[in-house]
Protein backbone atom coordinates (compact mmCIF):
# COMPACT_ATOMS: atom_id res chain seq x y z
CA UNK A 1 0.00 0.00 0.00
CA UNK A 2 1.46 3.34 -0.79
CA UNK A 3 1.82 5.90 1.58
CA UNK A 4 -0.60 9.01 2.05
CA UNK A 5 -0.06 12.24 1.07
CA UNK A 6 0.97 13.20 5.19
CA UNK A 7 3.43 11.03 5.08
CA UNK A 8 5.46 11.47 2.01
CA UNK A 9 5.91 14.61 2.87
CA UNK A 10 6.29 14.68 6.67
CA UNK A 11 3.14 16.86 7.55
CA UNK A 12 2.49 16.79 10.96
CA UNK A 13 -1.33 16.68 12.45
CA UNK A 14 -1.24 20.02 14.39
CA UNK A 15 -2.37 18.72 17.56
CA UNK A 16 0.88 16.48 18.02
CA UNK A 17 2.74 19.61 17.76
CA UNK A 18 1.80 20.49 21.27
CA UNK A 19 0.26 17.85 23.48
CA UNK A 20 -2.45 19.85 25.29
CA UNK A 21 -4.96 16.17 25.67
CA UNK A 22 -2.49 13.55 24.63
CA UNK A 23 0.72 12.22 25.66
CA UNK A 24 1.58 9.96 22.85
CA UNK A 25 4.06 6.63 23.72
CA UNK A 26 7.40 8.61 23.12
CA UNK A 27 6.99 11.13 25.99
CA UNK A 28 5.35 8.44 28.07
CA UNK A 29 8.83 6.86 27.92
CA UNK A 30 10.94 9.35 28.96
CA UNK A 31 8.95 10.15 31.90
CA UNK A 32 9.53 7.08 33.40
CA UNK A 33 13.08 7.21 32.07
CA UNK A 34 13.53 10.05 34.29
CA UNK A 35 11.28 8.55 37.21
CA UNK A 36 13.84 4.87 36.78
CA UNK A 37 16.71 7.12 37.29
CA UNK A 38 15.83 9.07 40.45
CA UNK A 39 13.87 6.45 42.27
CA UNK A 40 14.39 3.33 41.63
CA UNK A 41 18.35 2.99 39.54
CA UNK A 42 20.73 3.08 42.72
CA UNK A 43 23.68 3.56 40.83
CA UNK A 44 22.36 7.01 39.31
CA UNK A 45 20.36 7.75 41.63
CA UNK A 46 19.23 8.06 45.88
CA UNK A 47 16.68 5.22 45.99
CA UNK A 48 13.47 6.24 48.63
CA UNK A 49 12.09 4.35 51.15
CA UNK A 50 9.22 2.36 49.96
CA UNK A 51 7.22 4.52 52.47
CA UNK A 52 7.46 7.65 50.38
CA UNK A 53 5.35 5.83 48.12
CA UNK A 54 2.39 5.20 50.28
CA UNK A 55 0.46 8.53 49.87
CA UNK A 56 0.88 7.94 46.10
CA UNK A 57 -0.26 4.19 46.51
CA UNK A 58 -3.39 4.97 48.32
CA UNK A 59 -4.34 8.47 47.86
CA UNK A 60 -3.91 8.83 44.14
CA UNK A 61 -3.84 5.09 43.01
CA UNK A 62 -6.66 4.48 45.30
CA UNK A 63 -4.82 1.30 46.11
CA UNK A 64 -5.42 -0.87 49.67
CA UNK A 65 -2.40 -0.25 52.18
CA UNK A 66 -2.15 -3.78 52.95
CA UNK A 67 -1.75 -4.65 49.19
CA UNK A 68 1.27 -2.25 48.82
CA UNK A 69 3.55 -3.96 46.63
CA UNK A 70 7.06 -3.55 48.47
CA UNK A 71 9.42 -4.63 46.09
CA UNK A 72 7.14 -4.02 42.57
CA UNK A 73 6.27 -0.63 43.49
CA UNK A 74 8.45 0.52 40.07
CA UNK A 75 6.45 -2.02 38.00
CA UNK A 76 3.20 -0.06 39.06
CA UNK A 77 4.66 3.48 38.42
CA UNK A 78 5.65 2.21 35.30
CA UNK A 79 2.33 0.47 34.34
CA UNK A 80 0.67 4.20 35.40
CA UNK A 81 3.01 5.88 33.55
CA UNK A 82 2.09 3.87 30.44
CA UNK A 83 -1.07 2.86 30.60
CA UNK A 84 -3.02 5.19 32.09
CA UNK A 85 -5.05 8.30 30.92
CA UNK A 86 -2.78 11.63 30.13
CA UNK A 87 -3.78 13.51 33.04
CA UNK A 88 -3.71 11.13 35.23
CA UNK A 89 -0.29 10.69 34.41
CA UNK A 90 0.09 13.89 35.15
CA UNK A 91 -1.11 13.84 38.60
CA UNK A 92 1.09 11.61 38.93
CA UNK A 93 4.15 13.24 37.92
CA UNK A 94 3.33 16.27 40.86
CA UNK A 95 3.41 13.96 43.09
CA UNK A 96 6.73 12.22 42.22
CA UNK A 97 8.01 15.80 42.46
CA UNK A 98 6.49 16.14 45.94
CA UNK A 99 8.43 13.28 46.80
CA UNK A 100 11.82 14.37 45.06
CA UNK A 101 11.58 17.26 46.62
CA UNK A 102 11.43 16.18 50.12
CA UNK A 103 14.50 13.83 49.17
CA UNK A 104 16.05 16.67 47.81
CA UNK A 105 16.40 14.43 44.51
CA UNK A 106 16.34 18.34 42.15
CA UNK A 107 14.62 16.61 39.33
CA UNK A 108 11.92 19.34 38.51
CA UNK A 109 14.50 20.48 35.30
CA UNK A 110 15.09 16.66 33.98
CA UNK A 111 11.37 16.89 33.56
CA UNK A 112 10.61 20.13 32.33
CA UNK A 113 13.22 18.94 29.63
CA UNK A 114 11.37 16.55 28.72
CA UNK A 115 8.12 18.28 28.21
CA UNK A 116 9.69 20.60 26.03
CA UNK A 117 11.67 18.04 24.04
CA UNK A 118 8.57 16.16 23.43
CA UNK A 119 6.17 19.52 22.84
CA UNK A 120 4.19 18.71 25.57
CA UNK A 121 1.77 22.11 26.16
CA UNK A 122 2.33 21.37 30.17
CA UNK A 123 5.36 22.51 32.27
CA UNK A 124 6.33 22.08 36.06
CA UNK A 125 5.88 24.97 38.14
CA UNK A 126 5.93 25.07 42.03
CA UNK A 127 5.19 21.11 41.92
CA UNK A 128 2.35 21.66 40.19
CA UNK A 129 1.63 20.80 36.08
CA UNK A 130 0.96 24.17 34.33
CA UNK A 131 -0.15 24.91 30.66
CA UNK A 132 1.26 26.43 28.21
CA UNK A 133 -1.12 26.43 25.44
CA UNK A 134 -4.37 25.55 24.86
CA UNK A 135 -6.94 24.29 22.29
CA UNK A 136 -8.43 27.93 21.06
CA UNK A 137 -4.63 28.43 20.14
CA UNK A 138 -4.25 25.36 18.14
CA UNK A 139 -7.46 25.90 16.83
CA UNK A 140 -5.67 29.11 14.91
CA UNK A 141 -3.18 26.62 13.42
CA UNK A 142 -5.70 24.56 11.96
CA UNK A 143 -8.51 27.04 10.71
CA UNK A 144 -5.53 28.98 8.94
CA UNK A 145 -4.61 25.92 7.24
CA UNK A 146 -8.31 25.61 6.56
CA UNK A 147 -8.94 28.44 5.07
CA UNK A 148 -5.63 29.97 3.39
CA UNK A 149 -4.48 29.48 -0.21
CA UNK A 150 -1.72 26.39 -1.17
CA UNK A 151 1.57 28.84 -0.70
CA UNK A 152 -0.28 30.09 2.68
CA UNK A 153 -0.50 26.30 3.56
CA UNK A 154 2.58 25.35 2.40
CA UNK A 155 4.66 28.11 4.74
CA UNK A 156 2.18 26.79 7.26
CA UNK A 157 2.99 23.27 6.96
CA UNK A 158 6.44 24.09 6.78
CA UNK A 159 6.86 26.39 9.66
CA UNK A 160 5.18 23.74 11.75
CA UNK A 161 6.88 20.95 10.81
CA UNK A 162 10.20 22.75 11.35
CA UNK A 163 8.68 23.55 14.84
CA UNK A 164 7.71 19.54 15.20
CA UNK A 165 10.68 18.33 14.56
CA UNK A 166 12.08 16.61 17.52
CA UNK A 167 15.34 15.39 16.53
CA UNK A 168 16.60 18.93 14.37
CA UNK A 169 13.96 21.50 15.68
CA UNK A 170 14.33 24.67 13.10
CA UNK A 171 13.09 27.46 14.95
CA UNK A 172 14.70 30.70 13.15
CA UNK A 173 12.88 28.67 10.16
CA UNK A 174 9.87 28.49 11.40
CA UNK A 175 9.11 31.91 12.33
CA UNK A 176 10.38 32.53 8.65
CA UNK A 177 7.82 30.27 7.32
CA UNK A 178 5.13 31.80 9.70
CA UNK A 179 5.35 35.23 8.56
CA UNK A 180 5.88 34.19 4.62
CA UNK A 181 2.02 33.08 5.20
CA UNK A 182 0.96 35.80 6.26
CA UNK A 183 2.75 37.66 3.21
CA UNK A 184 1.39 34.59 1.12
CA UNK A 185 -1.83 35.97 1.89
CA UNK A 186 -1.78 39.55 1.70
CA UNK A 187 1.06 40.23 -1.24
CA UNK A 188 -1.77 38.98 -3.99
CA UNK A 189 -4.89 40.78 -2.32
CA UNK A 190 -3.01 44.50 -2.16
CA UNK A 191 -0.65 43.62 -5.42
CA UNK A 192 2.63 44.73 -3.48
CA UNK A 193 5.57 42.30 -3.51
CA UNK A 194 6.46 42.39 0.28
CA UNK A 195 4.54 42.27 3.43
CA UNK A 196 6.06 45.62 4.59
CA UNK A 197 4.13 47.22 1.10
CA UNK A 198 1.42 45.11 1.85
CA UNK A 199 0.57 46.24 4.96
CA UNK A 200 1.15 50.13 4.11
CA UNK A 201 -1.28 49.76 1.35
CA UNK A 202 -4.31 48.44 3.88
CA UNK A 203 -3.25 51.04 6.00
CA UNK A 204 -4.27 53.50 3.21
CA UNK A 205 -7.84 52.33 2.69
CA UNK A 206 -10.87 53.18 4.90
CA UNK A 207 -12.12 49.59 4.90
CA UNK A 208 -9.79 48.34 7.24
CA UNK A 209 -10.60 49.18 11.05
CA UNK A 210 -7.77 48.40 13.01
CA UNK A 211 -5.01 50.71 11.44
CA UNK A 212 -2.73 50.62 15.27
CA UNK A 213 -2.97 46.65 14.63
CA UNK A 214 -1.25 46.93 10.78
CA UNK A 215 1.49 49.69 12.78
CA UNK A 216 1.83 46.76 15.20
CA UNK A 217 2.09 44.14 12.09
CA UNK A 218 4.22 46.49 10.82
CA UNK A 219 7.05 46.23 13.40
CA UNK A 220 7.01 42.65 13.97
CA UNK A 221 8.07 42.48 10.47
CA UNK A 222 10.85 44.92 10.86
CA UNK A 223 11.89 42.50 13.41
CA UNK A 224 11.93 39.80 11.28
CA UNK A 225 12.90 41.04 7.86
CA UNK A 226 15.41 43.88 8.37
CA UNK A 227 19.11 43.19 7.55
CA UNK A 228 20.08 41.59 10.34
CA UNK A 229 16.63 40.40 11.41
CA UNK A 230 15.60 36.51 11.20
CA UNK A 231 14.63 36.24 7.87
CA UNK A 232 17.65 37.34 6.73
CA UNK A 233 19.99 35.10 8.89
CA UNK A 234 21.19 38.19 10.91
CA UNK A 235 22.98 38.21 13.94
CA UNK A 236 20.56 40.80 16.01
CA UNK A 237 18.51 38.29 17.39
CA UNK A 238 21.09 35.40 18.68
CA UNK A 239 20.17 31.79 17.72
CA UNK A 240 19.94 30.77 21.12
CA UNK A 241 17.48 33.55 21.81
CA UNK A 242 15.05 32.05 19.24
CA UNK A 243 13.04 29.02 21.50
CA UNK A 244 10.44 26.72 20.85
CA UNK A 245 8.41 28.91 22.67
CA UNK A 246 9.38 31.68 20.72
CA UNK A 247 8.38 30.02 17.79
CA UNK A 248 5.37 28.22 18.96
CA UNK A 249 3.85 32.00 20.13
CA UNK A 250 4.60 33.04 15.90
CA UNK A 251 3.38 29.99 14.26
CA UNK A 252 0.15 30.94 16.29
CA UNK A 253 0.05 34.69 16.13
CA UNK A 254 0.30 34.83 12.09
CA UNK A 255 -2.51 32.02 12.10
CA UNK A 256 -4.62 34.38 14.17
CA UNK A 257 -3.96 37.04 11.82
CA UNK A 258 -4.61 35.04 9.24
CA UNK A 259 -7.91 34.30 10.57
CA UNK A 260 -9.01 37.63 11.28
CA UNK A 261 -7.56 38.86 7.72
CA UNK A 262 -10.20 35.94 6.35
CA UNK A 263 -12.79 37.35 7.97
CA UNK A 264 -12.62 41.14 7.61
CA UNK A 265 -11.74 39.57 3.40
CA UNK A 266 -15.07 37.96 3.70
CA UNK A 267 -17.17 41.08 5.14
CA UNK A 268 -15.91 43.31 2.36
CA UNK A 269 -13.49 45.20 4.14
CA UNK A 270 -9.95 44.10 3.24
CA UNK A 271 -8.82 45.19 -0.43
CA UNK A 272 -6.40 47.35 -1.86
Amino acid sequence: MERRFSERHGLVPVRTVVQIESMDDALRTQLWNVTYAYFFEPEYAVSPGFTEFYAIWTALMGRDWDQFPGGGVDREIKNWIKKREWYEVYDLLEELVRVGKRLSLGMVDVFNNVLEMYKAGYRLLNEQVVPIADSPELSEIEGALAAGSKPVAHHLETALNLLADREKPDYPNSIKESISAVEAFLVPITGKNTLGAALGQLKKTDNFAHPALLDAWSKLYGWTSDENGIRHGGVAVPTERITQVLARYMLISCSAFINLMTAEQAAGRLSS
